[in-house]
């Protein structure tokens, strides 16, 4: 027992000499993130990402006792993408840290964090690379932008990329503990499960061995089923975790692989018990998959494109990326690859490169987004330390080379690889200025929309944000998230399009659910002018490009004339006839009941269309129209559709038979009706409009009257 207790001290006291000087060093750039952000608000703390503020909200939420809800009263919604961050920073909310109090606690995580991720890259690296290099590594961690960004934000993304670089660590140690030895030793044959007592109370060589495996192995589990509570582009690190405790340990120790799995899951079953659906908002917003215009094969298409936009252009320090990353670095990331390779062939431990690799590989998770370019790349970051452990891999590759030449080009180890470090250090100042910049907007804009809704919109106001963190978090007031982060059942229509997203607002009319008394939004986001009523106040931040659009405007919400207006035909004489069925084509629930096929639509061509003081939901430039109607014989069929220009032929067909040939004028907004033929059986048919090759029209509105 006593040698137990005399390795934890010494561990601890190796642990602090090490840690100190990461610790002053990640404090150090704490404080310089921290001051330029006040020197730019007037000496309040501020975040450079909206999203944050979502966190903060949810943490809220959860020490109120209400988890997962964004609004109080509201149902719980699945937008807190990182369950594991809303819930550490919730016992301070607790403790009184509120409002902008909160951000303190945010910032003092993350950097922390950022020393934690250091050290792990350090260790991560260790076997691979001398111990110089394996210490570049993790000076690398933790200078390069992207992190330092990250830990300014104060959101998930570096207390994420340390939990992913400690995994991969702990998943490298616990093999090479049991398959190559402690310390380049005899390898242990794999273990079965014994408590730690059980394993101190043997020799002492034993002890010290089976207990340190036990701990690792126990390290594993932990890490890895923690990931995807953390952000959900972790479960491909924590399955990792799951398959090396599989194969590693044996007997009872082997269930320790399925908490990584269980975890991996765990997201899922909590949003699918307290929502009724298992995706997460963020995912049904963001992921290509989930999008209804992306089949499988557009899906591969777009994240290949994105592949070939994160190493052609971002990891070549262009576009978003040039702020992180010199120009033409792409080239040092391949040789990088080479590098390390080569540390493998040389020094062995090919196990831990894979760890490294798996890491590094994850980086491809965000290229299956719609766009994984949004705040500064931060979906990028979190796998970018496993990549810096190849990149200054190049300099040990150069002096093993070049030492064979000459002994003393040894110091080409240190020098460029401490030249790859000062290289990507130097973007720091400019890195931290864009933090800075993008703090003072987010400031500027949504901070003091929030402070003004609260101070001049009634308490009951139910406001429509398309940036929901900031406002929603200190506003006071009721929110209503148009994109659908944290409002339930708005993600599908905001992923669907404009015309979509008016055609659901009508349908919440008609059940008599609240519609927004307010709007704080963009308007070019919003993108439905009419509603915008009258203008209350707004703030402008010219050259924040963090921000969704330089100003942001509150208005009241004008519902009225326009609900409602296009839900029958302008005919009169047809309207007093009895409706037989209808389809709303962009409306969701009416295109799901009538089965109405897409046919290649995309986002874009979901649009509205005005006549007068009437507005409908419209699929734009459709070459056929195709879905099942309830129509009688000899009823009326009545079609809304438009054209840019004259469309002089198209068909109409009924169950595949041509029924009505059709000329169109070039009007955006035009009716016709015809006879159902009297051999047509009363019942749904199916209904198609097709027009001519190479032409093309817009579809609106279909009725059947009897």
């Amino acid at each position: 027992m006593e040698v137990g207790r005399r390795r934890v001290v010494e561990d601890a006291k190796s642990f602090a000499l090490r840690f100190a000087p990461l610790v002053a060093g990640a404090g150090v750039l704490a404080w310089w993130c921290a001051s330029s952000v006040r020197g730019k608000t007037g000496g309040e703390p501020s975040l450079p990402l909206d999203d944050a503020f979502i966190h903060f909200q949810y943490a809220r939420a959860l020490a109120s006792g209400h988890p997962l809800v964004y609004v109080p009263g509201d149902p719980p919604t699945s937008g807190a993408t990182s369950l594991l961050w809303s819930a550490v920073l919730a016992p301070f909310w607790r403790l009184g840290l509120r409002e902008l109090r909160l951000v303190w606690i945010a910032w003092a995580l993350s950097f922390v964090a950022l020393a934690l991720l250091a050290l792990e890259t350090r260790r991560l690296a260790a076997r691979l690379l001398p111990r110089g290099s394996a210490v570049l590594a993790g000076a690398l961690a933790l200078l390069f932008g992207g992190h330092v960004w990250g830990a300014a934000s104060g959101m998930e993304v570096v207390p994420f990329a340390w939990l992913l670089v400690r995994t991969a660590r702990a998943c490298a140690e616990l093999f090479e503990r049991v398959h190559e030895g402690a310390e380049g030793g005899a390898p242990l044959a794999p273990i079965p499960w014994r408590s730690p007592w059980e394993a101190l109370a043997r020799d002492e060589v034993d002890a010290a061995t089976t207990a340190s495996t036990r701990r690792l192995s126990i390290e594993v589990a932990i890490s890895g089923a923690l990931l995807p509570l953390l952000r959900p582009e972790g479960v491909v690190v924590a399955l990792f975790s799951a398959v090396v405790l599989a194969a590693t340990m044996r007997g009872r120790a082997r269930a320790l692989a399925a908490a990584p799995v269980a975890f991996a899951l765990l997201p899922s079953l909590i949003f699918r018990a307290a929502t009724g659906r298992a995706m997460a908002t963020t995912a049904q917003v963001k992921w290509l998959l989930a999008s209804p215009y992306v089949d499988l094969r557009a899906f591969l298409s777009r994240t290949i494109d994105n592949v070939h936009l994160l190493f052609g252009q971002l990891l070549d320090g262009k576009g978003p990326a040039k702020l992180f990353i010199p120009e033409h670095f792409a080239p040092l990331f391949l040789l990088g690859v080479v590098a390390l390779a080569f540390a493998v062939r040389r020094r062995g431990h090919a196990f831990r490169a894979a760890c490294v690799a798996v890491v590094a590989i994850g980086i491809l998770v965000p290229t299956t987004y719609e766009s994984f370019l949004t705040n500064r790349l931060r979906y990028l970051w979190p796998f970018t330390a496993a990549w810096g452990i190849a990149l200054v891999a190049i300099g040990d590759l150069a002096a093993t080379v070049a030492s064979r030449f000459d002994p003393k080009l040894q110091a080409l180890r240190a020098i460029l690889g401490g030249l790859i470090v000062a290289v990507l250090a130097g973007e720091l100042p400019d890195v931290v200025d864009d933090v800075a910049a993008s703090a003072a907007g987010i400031h500027a804009q949504q901070i003091a929309l929030a402070r003004q809704v609260e101070a001049t919109l009634p308490e009951g106001a139910l406001v429509a944000v398309n940036d929901a963190g900031a406002i929603g978090y200190l506003s006071e007031r009721r929110t209503f998230d148009v994109v659908g982060l944290t409002t339930p059942d708005e993600a599908r229509h905001w992923v669907a399009g404009t015309g979509s997203r008016f055609e659901h607002y009508e349908r919440l009319a008609r059940a008599g659910k609240p519609l927004p008394t307010h709007l704080v939004v963009y308007p070019e986001w919003f993108e439905i002018a009419p509603v915008l009523g009258k203008k209350l106040f707004e703030r402008t931040v010219e050259g924040a490009s963090v921000l969704g659009a330089p100003t942001m405007v509150a208005h009241e919400a004008a519902w009225s004339p326009w609900l409602g207006s296009a839900e029958l035909p302008l005919d009169a004489a047809l309207s007093s006839r009895p409706l037989v069925d209808a389809l709303d084509v962009a409306d969701l629930e009416s295109e799901a009941e009538h089965g109405f096929e897409l046919l290649g639509a995309t986002r874009a061509d979901d649009g509205l269309v005005m006549n007068d003081k009437r507005i409908d939901g419209a699929r734009l430039a459709r070459t056929r129209d195709r879905f099942g109607l309830r129509v009688t014989p000899g009823g009326r069929l009545v079609m809304r559709v438009g054209t840019t220009q004259p469309l002089a032929f198209a068909k109409l067909l009924v169950d595949g038979v041509e029924v009505r040939r059709l000329e169109l004028a070039g009007d955006p907004w035009q009716e016709q009706s015809f006879d159902v033929p009297a051999t047509v059986a009363e019942g749904v048919h199916r209904i198609e409009v097709e027009a001519a090759p190479g032409q093309r029209f817009v579809s609106l509105h279909y009725w059947a009257f009897r």
